[in-house]
């Protein structure tokens, strides 16, 4: 596992056994793990797991039950038409055979009530979606890889 993953996996860690308030309250709980990184690195990690700082602390977005059955039910629908799935960053790139069906596509994502993504656009056979976080980027691509 490289040192970014392990890193995060260590952050999901404690933000599940304790209740954070703070980064600096989060490099020291690191640091006592043996984990050592910059305030910038654990910014950009929280940013990338789609951790949010709300009243009661870091935590990640809560999803509710049917919320993942959404992802996936939007995934088949639209599977069969794109030829092709890339991510990168907050951005996922669909490309279709041809371009009524990017728009379909499209449409159906801004339609759909999954919380990952904000917006979908098509551009000639491309479709591109923009999600809220590169990690919530990556849950859609992985649906839309395996459905």
């Amino acid at each position: 596992m490289s040192d970014k993953k392990q890193r995060q996996q260590n952050v999901l860690g404690i933000l599940a056994r304790n209740r954070i308030d703070s980064q600096d309250q989060l490099l020291d709980l690191l640091l006592a793990e043996g984990v050592r990184t910059t305030q910038s690195t654990l910014s950009r990690d929280l940013r990338e797991l789609g951790i949010v700082k709300s009243p009661s602390g870091y935590r990640r977005p809560e999803i509710d039950a049917a919320r993942p059955a959404l992802l996936d039910d939007l995934a088949r629908q639209i599977r069969r038409k794109l030829i092709r799935v890339d991510v990168g960053g907050n951005i996922v790139v669909l490309r279709t055979e041809i371009p009524e069906e990017a728009v379909e596509v499209a449409g159906q994502i801004d339609r759909s009530a999954v919380h990952q993504a904000i917006s979908a656009l098509a551009i000639g056979d491309t479709v591109l979606v923009i999600a809220r976080t590169p990690a919530y980027a990556r849950d859609v691509a992985r649906a839309l890889r395996k459905a």
